[in-house]
This record gives structure tokens, C-alpha cells and sequence, in this order.
């Protein structure tokens, strides 16, 4: 099977194999670590069972554990379960002779198994990958383009079973940027916020989002203000923390010192 690309849902491929039965062969490759451990649970959830999950999950870290205990594992039959789980980490720091091993492994793969792999980065061109193609799932898990945004945050609200006003996908994907945990996060947030059966609208991104953001960094400015060094301190942090981006902070923060300037001219005028 061939990588999929981003669309209105990156894990559209991955969920709709899941759905018949856990393929036998799962590569997940990509930059994007909100949609990797999300595919990575939907697995879990479709694969192991959890009065069994104990006896039939392996977690392996490619580098340590070699291609020769990942095989091991690969074919170790289930126990009291249909299925078992191998998910190997790190599998971009497999040797050319480990994929070579396990290369003759993916051209038959143990029913019984869902082998399962997570690297940052990889060359699709080796011939592994080609096999791969052929008898397993492979998605590509990068970032999502800005354009692509709005349609994320569709999809997350169908996941959640809330309607949008149009136009309110935009504006939220706007206002938090790039980061997918952060969208997921607010429109979790605005579905605790608005009545059950009412539509997401964009004043409600506008009272949630821009005034939960504005909020702090009215705080962070009144703790500069009153030279409290440790809250201002302990506010940048919890904000970075968040994944505010940086920039962005510095925006806020300058608009609101230059209404401050205006303010007290004004008053200095009067």
C-alpha cells in the first residue's frame, strides 16, 4: 500500500484498515507527533485486548533490541488473544543488514501479529520500503500545511460529534496555528463551553481561545509591571509550555504595552 498524504484526516487510511482487522504490518514514518501517538493508541485499541494486553504487547526500541529479538517477537503466538502487538520505536536507527532480515519477514508476515514500526525519518526509496508498499501499511505522518488546518479541525469535530458554524474551522486553526494537539485541545475545550446541540461559532473561538490567550498575557504584563520577576517567569514558562509560538507572544504582548502608552497619553493629555 502505498503512503498517504495528509487529507481531512491523516489517519483516514490507518483507522479504515483498523476497522476489518489490525493489518499485519503498520510503518508509521513522519515529523508529526500528535498524529503518530494518535495512530498509535487507535492500534492499541483495535489490537489488544485488556484482560490479555499484558501478554501480547511488546514495546521495542529498534537500536537495542536488533532485528533478531523484533523477529522473536514478530512470531510469538498470541496468548488467549486473536492478535498480539510488537511496536518497534526508533526504527530509523535500524542497520541496512537488520532491514535486510526483516525484509524477508515483511514479504510473509505472522497473521497473528501486528508489527508495527515508528521512525522520524526515512529513505522510502530502499528496497525495504518498496515491500513494505506492497504487503503492509505505510503512512507518512508530517505536519500539516496551514491550508490543510481548517479541515483537521472538521474532521476532529465529526470525531467529537459537534456541528461547526462555517467559518469557525478557519478561524480556530488561525488563532492556534500549526500545532494539532493545541487545535485538538481548544476544541475540546469549546465543546465544554457550548450548550450540548448547539453549533461551534466563531464568537465562541473568539470568548474561549483569544480571551483565555489574551488573559494571560495581561497577567504576564501586570507581573513585569509590578516587577514580580518569579510569577512573570513562571507565566512565560506555563505560556511556551503550551507551545505559544514565540513570535506570536511577542505580538500580543507588544499590542497590549502600546494600548497601555496610548492609555496613560491620553490621560497625560487630559
Amino acid at each position: 500500500m502505498a503512503p498517504s498524504t495528509a487529507s481531512l484526516d491523516p489517519l483516514a487510511p490507518l483507522l479504515s484498515a483498523l476497522a476489518s482487522a489490525p493489518p499485519p504490518l503498520v510503518f508509521l514514518t513522519g515529523k508529526e507527533r500528535f498524529l503518530i501517538d494518535r495512530a498509535v493508541e487507535a492500534i492499541k485499541a483495535a489490537t489488544l485486548s485488556p484482560a490479555t494486553k499484558d501478554f501480547n504487547y511488546d514495546q521495542l526500541f529498534a537500536k537495542e533490541a536488533g532485528a533478531a529479538k523484533i523477529l522473536a517477537c514478530a512470531k510469538t503466538l498470541p496468548m488467549m488473544a486473536k492478535k498480539r502487538l510488537v511496536l518497534v520505536r526508533d526504527a530509523d536507527e535500524l542497520s541496512a543488514d537488520e532491514m535486510t532480515l526483516l525484509g524477508k519477514y515483511v514479504e510473509s508476515p505472522a497473521p497473528e501479529t501486528c508489527l508495527t514500526f515508528l521512525a522520524e525519518k526515512v529513505d522510502l526509496r530502499l528496497r525495504f520500503f518498496n515491500l513494505f508498499k506492497k504487503h503492509g501499511l505505510l503512512l507518512k505522518l508530517d505536519p500539516l500545511a496551514d491550508k490543510q488546518l481548517p479541515g483537521f479541525v472538521e474532521a476532529e469535530a465529526r470525531r467529537l460529534k459537534v456541528d461547526l458554524q462555517p467559518g469557525t474551522a478557519a478561524r480556530l486553526a488561525e488563532e492556534i496555528g500549526a500545532d494539532l494537539g493545541q487545535l485538538a485541545d481548544a476544541l475540546e475545550r469549546l465543546c465544554c463551553y457550548v450548550p450540548v446541540g448547539q453549533p461551534i461559532r466563531i464568537a465562541d473561538v473568539e470568548e474561549v481561545v483569544v480571551t483565555t490567550r489574551q488573559h494571560s498575557v495581561f497577567e504576564l504584563i501586570d507581573a513585569v509591571g509590578g516587577g514580580d520577576r518569579s510569577q512573570a517567569l513562571t507565566l512565560l514558562s506555563d505560556m511556551l509550555m503550551q507551545r505559544e509560538p514565540a513570535l506570536k507572544l511577542l505580538a500580543l504582548i507588544s499590542r497590549h504595552v502600546m494600548k497601555l502608552w496610548q492609555t496613560a497619553d491620553l490621560l497625560s493629555q487630559g
